[in-house]
Formats: C-alpha cells, sequence, structure tokens
C-alpha cells in the first residue's frame, strides 16, 4: 500500500472471515495483527471481564500504535510553517 499509512487490520483465529483479510504487515504504518481468541470484531466491542488475554493484548497495541501516530502528527503540525 504505497499510499496509505496508520491503519491496523486485526483478525481473529475464531473468525472463519479472518482467511480474506489482511494477515501481514505491508509497511511500519499499515500493520496486521493476530488476535488467537478472537472473532469477528471483538477486539472492537467494548471491553469486558470475560475478554481473552490476546484481545487485551492487541486492543492494548492498538491503542499505543494510535497513541504514537497522534503524537507523530502533533509535532509534525508544530513543525510546519
Amino acid at each position: 500500500m504505497r499510499h496509505a499509512s496508520n491503519i491496523v487490520f486485526t483478525n481473529g483465529a475464531r473468525d472463519p472471515w479472518s482467511v480474506g483479510g489482511v494477515n501481514a504487515s505491508l509497511s511500519a504504518s499499515v500493520v496486521a495483527l493476530w488476535v488467537p481468541e478472537g472473532a469477528h470484531h471483538l477486539d472492537l466491542f467494548f471491553s469486558r471481564r470475560e475478554d481473552p488475554p490476546s484481545v487485551r493484548v492487541v486492543r492494548a497495541e492498538q491503542a499505543r500504535r494510535m497513541a504514537r501516530w497522534v503524537a507523530e502528527a502533533r509535532a509534525a503540525a508544530r513543525r510546519a510553517p
């Protein structure tokens, strides 16, 4: 993906649609995350006590990446003329 950036694709092992998803990172800012205990959109739902550990890990990674991208955009905006 030449013209895309800051995208996180997630796929879960319990999701039959995952075979048609982006399952490998395409660049440093277009990344694929695998959720062994994930199902269709589970990582996008509200957090619950019952969430599997792998879903919690992926949510944390999503948040970490998004926070970094926002910080980078803000820094670039401050540097702009």
